[in-house]
């Protein structure tokens, strides 16, 4: 009996150390305690039982903690003791600094294979004990031993940096992370602010803000970006400014010129916007408040920040114009090549293609030329036309629609056709025929066209029709225009204030209401036919109000006449026009 129970309590013992070493794993924050019938050295968990997560036992464990402690201050009286025999002279300024960047990558070692081997505490007081090496030794090799310069210092700080980074990413270690990048953006301000050197420091901070925005997609710490892209927004501000001073940069910065900011700033707004749309994808698509604040900063300081340099220089517009245009074909190339391939259309996949179309109207609009704005629009209008047709995209024919109406305003063929109807002055109606307006003409006309050509035989819903309508809107206004300077020309008397002038606006409307009519009978183009009835109702309109008041009897006759033939000739027109197809999903 004796013996067996004697067994018994050891059965039970044993019972209940695993009890306490489950309850220990599963975030106990309490260390097990000695179970009577064991040896201490059983109960108590050795420096291999590290968890991965590195939870509260381990932080609060005073056996554990404090040796790895004294261990960290043992790593900084190594470095302390390198810098002592620098300055001494035993070793040479330049074999002691690297001596130090070695020492520091040896324990960036030893953290990364603490963690492989998950030690994850070891692991991740040994990355931030390299970091308290690495850095501060940068600092003395520039300010004590006089052995680096700004442009040294700063390659040293990127190698230490992504050694810090790697080794966080590959052993999940954010203090390690964190730790890295504190450094980086200390030492890096300090070298944009004390030292001098600006440029190479600023990339640095803008690369290390990127970096950290690509590291939370990796690992979920979206913590760090926020430094990154405050750190790198606020250097970027800072050179924006200093370069668009009324007296120009002072003397501290001289060393900064136009086309390094203007890199800078480039390679920041087209580094951000890859790596936010990345992000975004990565996230099922989920826009983040981080993704918002930083795509307004792109637009803040990468579109204005970048006008506001080079507004003053000869060749400054045409630069933002290139600028806005590289940027909108990035914003496109992700919407579609990336977002709507996995995802399709959703809130990131319109929000990055608008922000593309924006880019290309104001990067367009900026150089000042409505010339060069209507045409570079209307060429884009018809080239997204094509693709949108041919492709069947309605975001794409949308914003076909949106240049093309853009080009009709920026050449002036929406004022001069108005301007037929509603001035005084019948010569503002040559303004129609003039080479600009009349080759956007063109353009509006073709990309009508092919929009219609594109949506011919496929099944169409509301969206579908609103392309075409924003696009039949200016072709309408220019017709009426360009016809009824045509007719005013030949009809003998339609001058300024005349009779004959009201009956030639009247003809014309009739005249463009049978064209419509008549072409709307094709089925691609059946919108122009229905078109046909709103023209007609102006023109009705137009003859109550504006003809009975100011017309003769002979001109009363006229616009009669052509008016009646148009009711009479339309039904007909219309009535063997092909029935428009619908979708019956929408």
């Amino acid at each position: 009996m004796a013996v067996r129970e004697s067994a018994l309590r050891r059965l039970e013992a044993r019972l209940r150390l695993l009890e306490a070493r489950v309850a220990a794993l599963e975030g106990g924050h309490e260390r097990p305690a000695t179970v009577p019938g064991t040896s201490p050295s059983a109960a108590r968990p050795s420096e291999t039982d590290e968890q991965p997560t590195g939870g509260a036992q381990q932080l609060f464990d005073h056996e554990r903690v404090l040796p790895l402690c004294g261990r960290v201050f043992l790593v900084l009286g190594g470095g302390f003791l390198l810098r002592a025999i620098t300055e001494t002279g035993t070793l040479p300024a330049p074999v002691g600094v690297m001596a130090a960047m070695i020492y520091a990558a040896v324990w960036f070692i030893a953290s990364d294979h603490a963690g492989r081997s998950a030690r994850m505490l070891s692991a991740n007081l040994h990355g931030i004990a390299a970091c308290l090496v690495a850095y501060p030794a940068i600092v003395e090799a520039v300010v004590r031993f006089e052995v680096l310069s700004g442009d040294g210092a700063v390659v040293l700080l990127a190698l230490a940096t992504g050694a810090g980074f790697m080794v966080a990413l590959r052993n999940h270690l954010p203090a390690v992370l964190w730790s890295s990048l504190l450094g980086c953006v200390g030492v890096s301000m300090w070298l944009f602010l004390v030292i001098g050197r600006h440029i190479s420091s600023a990339g640095l901070v803008i690369a290390v803000g990127v970096a950290s925005a690509a590291v939370a997609r990796f690992s979920g710490w979206t913590g760090p970006r926020w430094l990154g892209a405050a750190t790198a927004n606020l250097v970027l501000f800072i050179l924006v400014q200093i370069m668009t001073a009324p007296d120009g940069p002072v003397p501290t910065f001289a060393d900064i010129s136009e086309a390094s900011v203007l890199l800078l700033i480039a390679g920041f707004a087209a580094l951000y916007t890859v790596v936010v749309a990345k992000s975004t994808l990565a996230a099922g698509g989920v826009v983040s408040i981080f993704d918002v604040f930083q795509m307004a900063a792109v637009v803040v300081l990468g579109v204005g920040g970048f006008a506001s340099i080079v507004q003053n220089s000869d060749l400054g517009g045409w630069l933002v114009a290139g600028f806005c245009v590289t940027l909108a074909i990035t914003c496109y190339g992700l919407a579609f090549a990336f977002i709507h391939r996995r995802l399709g259309r959703n809130r990131t996949f319109y929000l990055y293609s608008t922000l593309g179309l924006v880019m290309v109207l104001v990067g367009v609009a900026i150089p000042g030329s409505h010339t060069a704005a209507a045409t570079a629009w209307a060429i884009c209008g018809l080239g997204f036309a094509a693709v949108g047709g041919f492709y069947d995209r309605i975001t794409v024919k949308v914003h076909a629609a949106v240049l093309l109406c853009a080009a009709s305003l920026a050449s002036g063929l929406a004022s001069a056709a108005v301007g037929v109807f509603v001035d005084e002055d019948v010569a503002t109606g040559a303004g129609v025929y003039s080479s600009l307006p009349f080759a956007v003409l063109l353009c509006v006309i073709s990309g009508f066209i092919i929009l219609a050509i594109g949506d011919r035989g496929s099944a169409m819903d509301w969206a579908d029709w609103v392309p075409r309508i924003a696009v039949l809107i200016p072709l309408l206004i220019g017709m009426a225009g360009l016809l009824t300077g045509l007719v005013a020309r030949i009809w003998p008397g339609a001058v300024n204030g005349s009779p004959a002038l009201e009956a030639t606006r009247s003809v014309t409307l009739a005249l463009l209401v049978v064209i419509l009519a008549a072409v709307g009978r094709r089925t691609g183009l059946r919108d122009l036919g229905l078109a046909a009835y709103p023209v007609l109702a102006l023109t009705g309109v137009k003859l109550l109000v504006v003809d009975l008041r100011v017309g003769q009897a002979w001109s009363l006759v006229v616009a009669c006449v052509a008016f009646g033939t148009a009711l009479i000739l339309v039904p007909g027109l219309r009535a063997g026009a092909t029935p428009p197809e619908t979708d019956i999903t929408s």
